[in-house]
Protein backbone atom coordinates (compact mmCIF):
# COMPACT_ATOMS: atom_id res chain seq x y z
CA UNK A 1 0.00 0.00 0.00
CA UNK A 2 3.01 2.71 1.09
CA UNK A 3 4.77 1.53 -2.49
CA UNK A 4 1.23 2.22 -4.60
CA UNK A 5 1.19 5.27 -2.93
CA UNK A 6 4.80 6.35 -3.12
CA UNK A 7 4.24 5.85 -6.68
CA UNK A 8 1.07 7.69 -7.00
CA UNK A 9 3.07 10.49 -5.94
CA UNK A 10 6.25 10.63 -8.01
CA UNK A 11 3.82 10.80 -11.10
CA UNK A 12 2.18 13.54 -9.44
CA UNK A 13 5.00 15.10 -8.37
CA UNK A 14 6.06 14.50 -12.52
CA UNK A 15 3.28 15.96 -13.72
CA UNK A 16 3.93 19.12 -11.61
CA UNK A 17 7.39 19.55 -13.21
CA UNK A 18 6.37 18.76 -16.86
CA UNK A 19 3.57 21.00 -16.23
CA UNK A 20 5.80 23.80 -14.64
CA UNK A 21 8.39 23.27 -17.59
CA UNK A 22 5.52 24.09 -20.03
CA UNK A 23 4.89 27.02 -18.56
CA UNK A 24 8.08 28.93 -18.26
CA UNK A 25 8.77 27.28 -21.60
CA UNK A 26 5.52 29.88 -23.08
CA UNK A 27 6.81 32.74 -21.11
CA UNK A 28 9.67 32.03 -23.48
CA UNK A 29 8.45 31.91 -26.35
CA UNK A 30 6.00 35.06 -25.91
CA UNK A 31 9.18 36.93 -24.38
CA UNK A 32 10.64 36.35 -27.60
CA UNK A 33 8.22 37.29 -29.52
CA UNK A 34 8.51 40.07 -27.91
CA UNK A 35 11.61 41.28 -27.68
CA UNK A 36 14.16 42.40 -30.37
CA UNK A 37 17.41 40.64 -31.15
CA UNK A 38 20.23 40.62 -33.85
CA UNK A 39 20.01 39.43 -37.08
CA UNK A 40 17.12 39.30 -39.40
CA UNK A 41 13.90 37.93 -40.22
CA UNK A 42 12.31 36.91 -43.46
CA UNK A 43 8.93 38.29 -44.40
CA UNK A 44 6.79 37.34 -46.75
CA UNK A 45 4.01 40.18 -47.32
CA UNK A 46 1.08 39.48 -48.23
CA UNK A 47 -1.42 42.73 -49.90
CA UNK A 48 -4.80 41.98 -50.02
CA UNK A 49 -5.71 44.14 -52.89
CA UNK A 50 -7.98 41.19 -53.44
CA UNK A 51 -7.07 40.69 -57.32
CA UNK A 52 -8.22 37.29 -57.79
CA UNK A 53 -4.47 35.86 -57.30
CA UNK A 54 -4.38 32.63 -54.88
CA UNK A 55 -1.85 34.39 -52.74
CA UNK A 56 -4.34 37.31 -52.29
CA UNK A 57 -6.32 34.65 -49.38
CA UNK A 58 -3.17 35.68 -47.22
CA UNK A 59 -2.43 31.55 -46.71
CA UNK A 60 0.49 31.24 -43.76
CA UNK A 61 3.54 29.57 -43.39
CA UNK A 62 3.45 26.64 -41.04
CA UNK A 63 6.54 27.72 -38.75
CA UNK A 64 6.05 27.63 -35.36
CA UNK A 65 6.31 31.55 -35.62
CA UNK A 66 3.40 31.75 -38.23
CA UNK A 67 1.45 29.31 -35.61
CA UNK A 68 1.65 31.33 -32.82
CA UNK A 69 1.57 34.90 -34.59
CA UNK A 70 -1.81 33.59 -36.07
CA UNK A 71 -3.28 33.30 -32.70
CA UNK A 72 -3.22 37.06 -32.40
CA UNK A 73 -3.59 38.07 -36.29
CA UNK A 74 -6.71 37.25 -38.00
CA UNK A 75 -6.13 35.79 -41.41
CA UNK A 76 -7.20 39.00 -43.74
CA UNK A 77 -10.31 38.34 -46.46
CA UNK A 78 -9.77 38.68 -49.51
CA UNK A 79 -12.01 41.20 -50.58
CA UNK A 80 -13.30 42.76 -54.80
CA UNK A 81 -10.93 45.57 -55.39
CA UNK A 82 -11.42 48.32 -57.94
CA UNK A 83 -10.94 46.92 -61.32
CA UNK A 84 -7.38 49.25 -61.89
CA UNK A 85 -4.72 49.65 -59.87
CA UNK A 86 -2.13 51.88 -61.45
CA UNK A 87 0.75 51.15 -58.70
CA UNK A 88 1.62 50.31 -55.03
CA UNK A 89 4.70 51.76 -52.50
CA UNK A 90 5.76 49.86 -50.14
CA UNK A 91 7.21 51.43 -46.51
CA UNK A 92 9.33 49.28 -44.08
CA UNK A 93 10.44 51.32 -40.92
CA UNK A 94 11.42 51.36 -37.42
CA UNK A 95 13.93 52.01 -35.19
CA UNK A 96 17.67 51.06 -35.32
CA UNK A 97 17.00 49.85 -39.38
CA UNK A 98 17.31 51.95 -42.58
CA UNK A 99 13.56 52.41 -44.03
CA UNK A 100 12.58 50.18 -46.95
CA UNK A 101 10.75 51.95 -49.92
CA UNK A 102 9.59 50.32 -52.74
CA UNK A 103 7.68 50.63 -55.94
CA UNK A 104 5.63 48.79 -58.52
CA UNK A 105 3.80 49.53 -61.13
CA UNK A 106 1.16 47.87 -63.22
CA UNK A 107 0.86 45.88 -64.73
CA UNK A 108 3.67 44.36 -62.52
CA UNK A 109 1.72 44.59 -58.99
CA UNK A 110 2.34 41.54 -56.76
CA UNK A 111 0.39 40.42 -53.95
CA UNK A 112 2.93 38.72 -52.19
CA UNK A 113 6.46 40.23 -51.64
CA UNK A 114 9.69 38.70 -49.76
CA UNK A 115 12.13 40.97 -47.65
CA UNK A 116 15.20 40.31 -45.16
CA UNK A 117 14.08 42.73 -42.64
CA UNK A 118 16.83 43.62 -39.67
CA UNK A 119 14.74 42.01 -36.32
CA UNK A 120 13.88 44.46 -33.73
CA UNK A 121 10.63 45.93 -32.17
CA UNK A 122 8.02 47.58 -33.70
CA UNK A 123 8.58 47.49 -37.59
CA UNK A 124 5.59 49.29 -39.47
CA UNK A 125 4.42 47.79 -42.63
CA UNK A 126 2.68 50.30 -44.73
CA UNK A 127 0.96 49.40 -48.17
CA UNK A 128 -0.24 52.25 -50.30
CA UNK A 129 -2.08 51.43 -53.65
CA UNK A 130 -3.15 54.08 -56.10
CA UNK A 131 -6.37 53.84 -58.66
CA UNK A 132 -6.73 56.55 -60.74
CA UNK A 133 -9.56 58.17 -58.05
CA UNK A 134 -8.55 56.86 -54.53
CA UNK A 135 -5.49 55.59 -52.33
CA UNK A 136 -5.73 52.65 -50.55
CA UNK A 137 -3.84 52.18 -47.32
CA UNK A 138 -2.80 49.23 -44.91
CA UNK A 139 0.02 48.97 -42.27
CA UNK A 140 1.05 46.44 -39.81
CA UNK A 141 2.82 46.86 -36.89
CA UNK A 142 5.26 43.34 -36.00
CA UNK A 143 7.93 42.98 -33.64
CA UNK A 144 10.83 40.64 -35.92
CA UNK A 145 13.14 38.38 -33.98
CA UNK A 146 16.48 37.46 -36.10
CA UNK A 147 16.61 34.43 -37.58
CA UNK A 148 12.44 33.43 -37.84
CA UNK A 149 10.41 33.55 -40.86
CA UNK A 150 7.18 35.39 -40.62
CA UNK A 151 3.88 36.10 -42.61
CA UNK A 152 2.17 39.53 -42.29
CA UNK A 153 -0.84 39.85 -44.17
CA UNK A 154 -2.23 43.42 -44.87
CA UNK A 155 -5.48 43.96 -45.75
CA UNK A 156 -5.93 47.38 -47.56
CA UNK A 157 -8.40 49.99 -47.26
CA UNK A 158 -9.79 53.98 -47.96
CA UNK A 159 -6.99 56.04 -47.10
CA UNK A 160 -7.81 59.03 -49.55
CA UNK A 161 -9.21 60.13 -52.47
CA UNK A 162 -9.24 62.74 -55.29
CA UNK A 163 -11.64 65.79 -55.45
CA UNK A 164 -14.88 64.15 -57.20
CA UNK A 165 -18.04 66.15 -57.63
CA UNK A 166 -21.40 65.53 -58.74
CA UNK A 167 -21.70 68.66 -61.15
CA UNK A 168 -25.67 67.99 -60.87
CA UNK A 169 -26.78 70.17 -64.21
CA UNK A 170 -24.23 69.01 -66.36
CA UNK A 171 -25.08 65.40 -65.79
CA UNK A 172 -21.54 64.73 -64.96
CA UNK A 173 -19.39 63.58 -62.50
CA UNK A 174 -16.08 65.73 -62.35
CA UNK A 175 -12.40 64.67 -60.75
CA UNK A 176 -9.49 67.05 -60.19
CA UNK A 177 -6.43 65.27 -59.73
CA UNK A 178 -4.44 68.13 -58.16
CA UNK A 179 -5.77 71.88 -56.94
CA UNK A 180 -2.20 73.25 -57.22
CA UNK A 181 -2.58 72.89 -61.15
CA UNK A 182 -4.48 74.69 -62.81
CA UNK A 183 -7.97 73.49 -63.98
CA UNK A 184 -7.08 72.08 -67.29
CA UNK A 185 -7.02 68.80 -68.79
CA UNK A 186 -5.71 65.74 -67.49
CA UNK A 187 -5.73 67.62 -63.94
CA UNK A 188 -9.85 67.54 -64.89
CA UNK A 189 -11.58 64.46 -65.95
CA UNK A 190 -15.02 63.96 -66.05
CA UNK A 191 -17.93 61.19 -66.84
CA UNK A 192 -21.03 61.37 -68.15
CA UNK A 193 -23.76 60.74 -65.24
CA UNK A 194 -27.42 61.63 -65.12
CA UNK A 195 -28.31 64.05 -62.64
CA UNK A 196 -25.89 63.24 -60.00
CA UNK A 197 -26.31 64.49 -56.35
CA UNK A 198 -24.29 62.90 -53.58
CA UNK A 199 -20.90 60.59 -53.48
CA UNK A 200 -19.07 58.63 -51.25
CA UNK A 201 -16.16 56.08 -51.52
CA UNK A 202 -16.24 52.57 -50.74
CA UNK A 203 -13.73 51.01 -48.73
CA UNK A 204 -11.88 49.23 -52.12
CA UNK A 205 -12.18 52.98 -53.74
CA UNK A 206 -14.95 52.62 -55.91
CA UNK A 207 -17.56 55.72 -56.69
CA UNK A 208 -21.32 55.34 -55.67
CA UNK A 209 -23.51 58.17 -56.70
CA UNK A 210 -27.20 59.29 -55.38
CA UNK A 211 -29.03 59.90 -58.43
CA UNK A 212 -31.60 62.23 -58.20
CA UNK A 213 -33.41 62.41 -61.57
CA UNK A 214 -37.18 63.05 -60.12
CA UNK A 215 -39.05 60.83 -62.60
CA UNK A 216 -40.88 58.14 -62.24
CA UNK A 217 -38.12 55.06 -61.06
CA UNK A 218 -35.64 57.78 -61.75
CA UNK A 219 -33.99 57.36 -57.99
CA UNK A 220 -31.02 55.23 -58.16
CA UNK A 221 -27.46 54.41 -57.34
CA UNK A 222 -24.77 54.38 -59.57
CA UNK A 223 -21.31 53.20 -59.31
CA UNK A 224 -17.96 53.54 -60.78
CA UNK A 225 -15.16 51.90 -60.34
CA UNK A 226 -13.06 55.14 -60.75
CA UNK A 227 -13.03 58.14 -63.31
CA UNK A 228 -11.81 56.74 -66.07
CA UNK A 229 -14.79 53.61 -65.97
CA UNK A 230 -16.58 54.03 -69.44
CA UNK A 231 -19.92 52.72 -68.13
CA UNK A 232 -21.34 53.04 -64.70
CA UNK A 233 -23.10 50.01 -63.24
CA UNK A 234 -26.90 50.94 -62.11
CA UNK A 235 -26.64 48.88 -58.19
CA UNK A 236 -31.02 47.71 -58.00
CA UNK A 237 -32.28 49.62 -55.27
CA UNK A 238 -34.14 51.96 -57.72
CA UNK A 239 -37.65 53.37 -56.61
CA UNK A 240 -39.59 56.54 -58.56
CA UNK A 241 -38.51 60.29 -57.16
CA UNK A 242 -34.69 60.80 -56.85
CA UNK A 243 -31.94 59.72 -53.70
CA UNK A 244 -31.03 62.98 -52.13
CA UNK A 245 -28.56 62.17 -50.20
CA UNK A 246 -26.14 58.63 -49.30
CA UNK A 247 -23.11 58.03 -47.06
CA UNK A 248 -20.76 54.52 -46.42
CA UNK A 249 -20.41 53.04 -43.25
CA UNK A 250 -16.48 51.67 -44.24
CA UNK A 251 -15.85 50.51 -40.79
CA UNK A 252 -15.70 46.54 -41.94
CA UNK A 253 -13.86 46.71 -45.02
CA UNK A 254 -15.45 43.24 -46.32
CA UNK A 255 -18.88 44.74 -45.49
CA UNK A 256 -19.34 48.04 -46.26
CA UNK A 257 -22.92 49.28 -45.94
CA UNK A 258 -24.61 52.18 -48.06
CA UNK A 259 -27.33 54.57 -46.14
CA UNK A 260 -29.15 56.65 -49.06
CA UNK A 261 -32.15 59.28 -48.83
CA UNK A 262 -34.97 60.37 -50.49
CA UNK A 263 -36.71 63.18 -48.60
CA UNK A 264 -38.76 61.40 -47.00
CA UNK A 265 -37.00 58.06 -46.17
CA UNK A 266 -34.02 56.33 -45.30
CA UNK A 267 -32.70 53.29 -46.86
CA UNK A 268 -29.63 50.68 -45.64
CA UNK A 269 -28.57 48.10 -48.21
CA UNK A 270 -25.13 45.82 -48.64
CA UNK A 271 -23.25 47.03 -51.28
CA UNK A 272 -24.78 44.93 -53.77
CA UNK A 273 -27.69 45.52 -53.25
CA UNK A 274 -29.16 43.10 -51.21
CA UNK A 275 -30.79 43.60 -47.93
CA UNK A 276 -32.18 46.51 -48.07
CA UNK A 277 -34.15 48.06 -44.84
CA UNK A 278 -36.90 50.97 -45.82
CA UNK A 279 -38.60 50.98 -42.71
CA UNK A 280 -36.74 53.38 -40.40
CA UNK A 281 -38.40 55.90 -38.08
CA UNK A 282 -38.99 59.17 -39.48
CA UNK A 283 -41.08 61.15 -37.10
CA UNK A 284 -40.04 64.49 -37.18
CA UNK A 285 -37.69 64.63 -40.04
CA UNK A 286 -38.73 65.60 -43.31
CA UNK A 287 -36.95 66.87 -46.37
CA UNK A 288 -33.51 65.19 -45.80
CA UNK A 289 -30.83 67.24 -47.69
CA UNK A 290 -27.76 65.56 -46.60
CA UNK A 291 -26.19 62.31 -44.54
CA UNK A 292 -22.90 61.16 -43.37
CA UNK A 293 -21.85 59.02 -40.74
CA UNK A 294 -19.85 59.47 -37.52
CA UNK A 295 -16.93 56.92 -36.93
CA UNK A 296 -19.18 54.88 -34.35
CA UNK A 297 -21.61 54.32 -36.87
CA UNK A 298 -24.15 56.67 -36.25
CA UNK A 299 -25.88 58.60 -38.66
CA UNK A 300 -25.70 62.44 -39.17
CA UNK A 301 -28.81 63.80 -40.74
CA UNK A 302 -29.61 67.38 -42.20
CA UNK A 303 -32.93 67.93 -42.91
CA UNK A 304 -36.42 70.24 -42.07
CA UNK A 305 -38.68 69.45 -38.95
CA UNK A 306 -42.34 70.17 -38.92
CA UNK A 307 -41.93 73.85 -37.77
CA UNK A 308 -39.77 74.60 -40.67
CA UNK A 309 -36.87 75.17 -39.23
CA UNK A 310 -33.37 73.47 -40.49
CA UNK A 311 -32.46 70.73 -38.48
CA UNK A 312 -29.49 68.30 -37.52
CA UNK A 313 -29.84 65.35 -35.65
CA UNK A 314 -27.68 62.24 -34.11
CA UNK A 315 -29.55 59.36 -35.20
CA UNK A 316 -28.89 55.49 -34.27
CA UNK A 317 -29.51 53.07 -37.34
CA UNK A 318 -29.21 50.03 -35.02
CA UNK A 319 -31.42 50.92 -32.67
CA UNK A 320 -35.15 49.22 -33.25
CA UNK A 321 -36.09 51.16 -36.76
CA UNK A 322 -33.90 54.00 -35.98
CA UNK A 323 -33.96 56.54 -33.10
CA UNK A 324 -33.08 60.19 -32.89
CA UNK A 325 -30.23 60.32 -30.48
CA UNK A 326 -30.43 64.50 -30.39
CA UNK A 327 -31.25 67.18 -32.25
CA UNK A 328 -29.84 70.47 -32.84
CA UNK A 329 -33.26 73.06 -34.61
CA UNK A 330 -32.14 75.96 -36.03
CA UNK A 331 -34.05 78.60 -34.51
CA UNK A 332 -32.77 82.10 -35.87
CA UNK A 333 -31.15 81.15 -38.49
CA UNK A 334 -34.08 81.46 -41.67
CA UNK A 335 -35.79 78.62 -43.16
CA UNK A 336 -34.95 74.87 -42.78
CA UNK A 337 -35.10 74.33 -46.54
CA UNK A 338 -31.87 75.87 -46.66
CA UNK A 339 -29.95 72.92 -44.55
CA UNK A 340 -27.82 71.70 -47.12
CA UNK A 341 -25.76 69.07 -45.64
CA UNK A 342 -23.76 67.86 -43.04
CA UNK A 343 -19.68 65.93 -42.36
CA UNK A 344 -17.43 64.78 -39.87
CA UNK A 345 -13.94 66.21 -40.61
CA UNK A 346 -11.17 64.82 -38.08
CA UNK A 347 -13.39 65.15 -34.68
CA UNK A 348 -15.55 67.98 -35.59
CA UNK A 349 -19.26 68.62 -37.12
CA UNK A 350 -19.61 70.19 -40.22
CA UNK A 351 -23.01 72.11 -41.61
CA UNK A 352 -23.91 73.64 -44.41
CA UNK A 353 -26.74 75.96 -44.56
CA UNK A 354 -28.11 78.33 -47.56
CA UNK A 355 -30.44 80.74 -47.63
CA UNK A 356 -32.50 82.62 -50.90
CA UNK A 357 -32.18 85.59 -48.70
CA UNK A 358 -28.77 86.02 -48.88
CA UNK A 359 -29.20 86.36 -44.86
CA UNK A 360 -27.62 83.44 -43.33
CA UNK A 361 -25.22 81.79 -45.59
CA UNK A 362 -22.94 79.86 -43.23
CA UNK A 363 -20.88 76.71 -42.23
CA UNK A 364 -21.24 76.06 -38.97
CA UNK A 365 -18.84 73.98 -36.77
CA UNK A 366 -20.23 71.29 -34.43
CA UNK A 367 -18.74 68.75 -31.94
CA UNK A 368 -20.64 65.86 -30.34
CA UNK A 369 -20.33 65.46 -26.12
CA UNK A 370 -20.39 62.14 -24.51
CA UNK A 371 -24.17 61.98 -24.43
CA UNK A 372 -24.69 62.43 -28.54
CA UNK A 373 -25.58 66.28 -28.14
CA UNK A 374 -24.76 68.65 -30.96
CA UNK A 375 -22.51 71.29 -29.33
CA UNK A 376 -22.10 74.74 -31.77
CA UNK A 377 -19.03 76.24 -32.22
CA UNK A 378 -17.58 78.54 -34.64
CA UNK A 379 -19.68 80.18 -37.78
CA UNK A 380 -18.19 80.93 -41.16
CA UNK A 381 -19.85 83.17 -43.71
CA UNK A 382 -17.64 85.41 -45.91
CA UNK A 383 -18.69 85.73 -49.04
CA UNK A 384 -20.44 82.19 -49.68
CA UNK A 385 -23.08 83.01 -51.77
CA UNK A 386 -24.51 79.46 -51.64
CA UNK A 387 -23.00 76.66 -48.85
CA UNK A 388 -24.36 73.37 -50.40
CA UNK A 389 -22.81 70.06 -50.81
CA UNK A 390 -19.17 68.90 -48.99
CA UNK A 391 -16.97 66.90 -50.81
CA UNK A 392 -15.67 64.02 -49.06
CA UNK A 393 -11.59 63.29 -50.20
CA UNK A 394 -11.28 61.78 -46.43
CA UNK A 395 -8.10 64.54 -45.43
CA UNK A 396 -8.61 67.17 -43.08
CA UNK A 397 -9.61 69.78 -45.20
CA UNK A 398 -13.24 71.25 -45.90
CA UNK A 399 -14.17 71.19 -49.58
CA UNK A 400 -17.96 73.04 -49.97
CA UNK A 401 -19.41 73.24 -53.41
CA UNK A 402 -20.57 77.06 -53.04
CA UNK A 403 -23.44 77.58 -55.55
CA UNK A 404 -26.27 80.11 -56.42
CA UNK A 405 -27.82 80.17 -60.15
CA UNK A 406 -25.01 81.81 -62.24
CA UNK A 407 -22.18 81.59 -59.86
CA UNK A 408 -20.21 78.37 -58.87
CA UNK A 409 -17.46 77.69 -57.06
CA UNK A 410 -15.51 74.72 -55.46
CA UNK A 411 -14.08 76.53 -51.36
CA UNK A 412 -11.30 74.81 -49.77
CA UNK A 413 -9.88 75.77 -46.36
CA UNK A 414 -8.18 73.79 -43.45
CA UNK A 415 -10.75 75.13 -40.77
CA UNK A 416 -13.72 77.27 -39.48
CA UNK A 417 -11.75 80.51 -39.80
CA UNK A 418 -11.37 80.26 -42.96
CA UNK A 419 -7.71 82.08 -43.13
CA UNK A 420 -6.53 80.30 -46.28
CA UNK A 421 -9.48 80.06 -48.08
CA UNK A 422 -9.03 79.13 -51.81
CA UNK A 423 -11.69 79.19 -54.29
CA UNK A 424 -11.77 77.30 -57.40
CA UNK A 425 -13.69 76.67 -60.86
CA UNK A 426 -16.77 79.54 -62.24
CA UNK A 427 -20.26 78.57 -63.61
CA UNK A 428 -20.09 77.22 -66.69
CA UNK A 429 -20.62 73.55 -68.69
CA UNK A 430 -16.37 73.38 -70.05
CA UNK A 431 -13.41 72.02 -68.70
CA UNK A 432 -12.92 74.18 -64.94
CA UNK A 433 -16.57 75.01 -64.77
CA UNK A 434 -19.35 74.17 -63.12
CA UNK A 435 -23.20 74.40 -63.13
CA UNK A 436 -24.23 72.67 -59.63
CA UNK A 437 -27.84 72.66 -57.86
CA UNK A 438 -29.50 75.96 -59.24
Amino acid sequence: MIKSYLKRGVSVKNKSIVGTLLAIIIVIVFISLNCSSPGSSKVTIHINLGLNKASAENTFENSIFDRIFRLFTKDAKAQSAPIYIDSITLNVTGSGMESIHQSHSNPNIPDTIELEIPSGPSRLFEVLAYTPSATLRGAVTQTLVGGTTVTVPISMGLFETRVVIPDFTNNRIIQIDDLSLPLTSPNWRSVAVTSPYDIDFSSNGRIYIAVNIGATGGARIVRLDDITASTSIVAPFTIDGGYVALCIDRRDRNNNIIYYATSSQIYRANLDGTGIKNDFTMTGISTIRGLNITTSGLLLIAYQNPSFQAAYSVYDPNSGNGSILSTFNETNFGSSNDAWDIAQINSRIYIAHDDTGATYRYIREFTIDSGNQLIPGATYSTSLFGPHRFINTHSNKIYLINDFYSQDSLVVMSDITGFDRLSYGSNGTGIGTFDFYY
